[in-house]
């Protein structure tokens, strides 16, 4: 004989459905059970996946299709609150799989060419000084030298009396004659400057740069 059907309102859902078991409807109830028998009911999708590989890609591409908003607002709350444990198994993984990151970032590369540099263009006429940061920052990497002053170096040109700019002032390693001028890395041909004094340097020689301020103080 079949049970007799009834309505009930869900105290999980709150919605009238039809009674299922223990005072649920089917789909709190399914939900129940799978949260109690987790490793039981994984098991079971393990195998029902790996002999329906094709009905299990439809089911997953229906699944997402129906609940996207929902999936996609839960994925950035998660990520929101475990920013930093992603952020450290994303590094771990990359360590332990340098050369397939590199070669996956490659075919993104070539295939997004064309993207990526124009939003680098529009990057650089929106941030010119970042973005000649950046370049003085690829190049010191490239020479293996230091970039940005740490306290120990600004502490010590304090007490030489060579510095003199205020607290706070972002600093970065300057060569009185630059790299692309036959200048070396030694020094008797660095010192730390402001990074905005750095970037307006550029690549100029010393005569150069005091010719420059000459003509500007001069003019005014």
């Amino acid at each position: 004989m079949a049970r007799p059907k009834r309505i009930i309102i869900c105290p999980d859902c709150g919605e009238e459905k039809l009674y299922w078991a223990k005072g649920l409807c089917g789909a709190c109830y399914t939900h129940h059970w799978r949260q109690a028998n987790r490793e039981k009911y994984n098991a079971q999708m393990r195998c029902w996946r790996s002999q329906n590989p094709e009905r299990a890609a439809r089911a997953n591409a229906d699944s997402y299709r129906k609940h996207r908003e929902k999936r996609l607002t839960h994925d950035r709350n998660y990520r929101d609150k475990h920013q930093g444990e992603i952020s450290a198994r994303r590094r771990r993984w990359r360590e332990g799989h340098r050369e397939q990151e590199l070669a996956r970032m490659r075919r993104w590369y070539e295939a997004h060419r064309e993207e990526v540099l124009i939003r680098r263009r529009q990057d650089c006429q929106r941030h010119p000084e970042k973005a000649a940061n950046m370049h003085a920052l690829r190049k010191a990497r490239k020479r293996g030298v230091a970039h940005t002053a740490t306290p120990e170096n600004i502490e010590f040109e304090r007490k030489m009396g060579i510095a003199t700019y205020g607290p706070g002032e972002v600093l970065q390693l300057h060569h009185c004659i630059p790299f692309s001028r036959d200048g070396n890395h030694s020094w008797g041909n660095i010192m730390f400057i402001p990074a905005w004094l750095n970037l307006s340097i550029k690549d100029k020689l010393p005569r150069e740069v005091y010719r420059q301020l000459s003509f500007v103080v001069g003019s005014h």
